[in-house]
């Protein structure tokens, strides 16, 4: 019988030869055993597959490189392949908090056997400067007005069947889409009180940020009306304005 792992950990890169070492090694180096590397590469012409292959010997692990459609294109494509129970996206460049995120995980859906998706906090970094944030405050109606980081969020891969996988119309934030359905479908879900992740705030999302807005301006336009009845933007300063008179600082 082909034994299915705990975790799929699934990176999609092009061309990371500079930064895709410290995330796999991030993973290779946990402590907690069982799980397999699946590494998504959109044809890579700098050596990128080569180091993986090197760092991950004797690891269950598998390199598909061509070319994609975009980075949800291929993490679409990491989602056919997965065989865990459990899936987690880390880009390059990004890596998991230390050893035993793994380890600490496994734990909390032992004791969480009915929670579809897991999420807990990332430190946004960026040069010298890091800062913790945290999501132990979201829900399924401040996330129409707020984000949670994908690098927070491990996710049953039985989840994608019921909620489909990443709407390629989306460049930007199909992943905030995906993580709207989630929360609008009353999935169960449920935060962690402790860092998952370090995260590149200098990624694709900060360099074309322009794009990222008006996107996600279309994205959130699918969820909202059902409890504004108003216009988006109306329903978006409102929403700060509470934030702010409830002593929350701008993120």
């Amino acid at each position: 019988m082909v034994h299915n792992p705990k975790f799929s950990i699934i990176t999609v890169c092009k061309n990371a030869n500079t930064s895709i070492g410290v995330t796999v090694d991030s993973v290779t180096g946990q402590t907690y055993r069982d799980f397999e590397y699946l590494l998504i590469d959109g044809a890579s012409t700098d050596g990128t597959t080569e180091i993986v292959r090197e760092r991950t010997a004797g690891l269950a692990a598998s390199i598909i490189s061509e070319p994609d459609a975009g980075i949800y294109d291929a993490m679409n494509k990491g989602l056919r392949l997965a065989r865990g129970e459990w899936v987690y996206f880390l880009n390059a460049k990004d890596c998991l908090y230390d050893a035993r995120v793994l380890e600490r995980i496994a734990d909390r859906v032992q004791e969480l056997p009915k929670v579809e998706l897991i999420y807990g906090d990332v430190i946004y970094y960026n040069g010298e400067q890091r800062r913790l944030v945290r999501f132990n405050w979201l829900n399924r109606w401040n996330l129409r007005f707020e984000h949670l980081c994908h690098q927070a969020v491990f996710a049953r891969r039985s989840l994608f069947e019921h909620i489909g996988n990443f709407d390629l119309r989306y460049k930007i934030n199909a992943d905030y889409d995906w993580l709207l359905r989630v929360f609008c479908s009353n999935r169960s879900t449920a935060h962690i009180d402790f860092p998952v992740a370090f995260y590149d705030s200098d990624g694709v999302s900060a360099r074309q940020h322009k794009q990222l807005i008006a996107e996600r301006k279309v994205v959130r336009a699918k969820y909202l009306p059902k409890i504004i009845g108003g216009p988006l933007q109306w329903g978006y300063r409102g929403y700060r304005k509470g934030r702010r008179m409830s002593g929350f600082l701008e993120r």
